[in-house]
């Protein structure tokens, strides 16, 4: 089976047109794409977002603290559990 591959032969100014057309008709069809999924997501994100601050948030468990206030110091003590060694430390 034979295989022909037949090419245009464009020279000089009509070869970079013809280019510059391809790269533009490229471009516009992904700005296109790109608009169209920009007016597809924000509705989506408007009514997500205004699910998110009407729906009702859970409650706290019975014994579980809430968030540590700012401000506030939690206390403790501490205790060395290992001394450095210092035989390889050169002065």
């Amino acid at each position: 089976m034979q295989v022909q591959v037949r090419t245009i032969h464009l020279k000089g100014w009509l070869a970079l047109l013809v280019a510059l057309a391809v790269f533009f008709a490229v471009a516009i069809g992904l700005a296109v794409l790109a608009f169209g999924i920009f007016l597809f997501l924000v509705p989506v994100l408007a009514v997500a977002t205004l699910a998110y601050y009407l729906l009702p948030k859970p409650k706290p468990r019975p014994g579980q603290t809430g968030p540590v206030a700012r401000g506030e110091i939690i206390d403790g003590s501490y205790r060395v559990v290992d001394e450095p060694d210092d035989r390889g430390a050169s002065a």
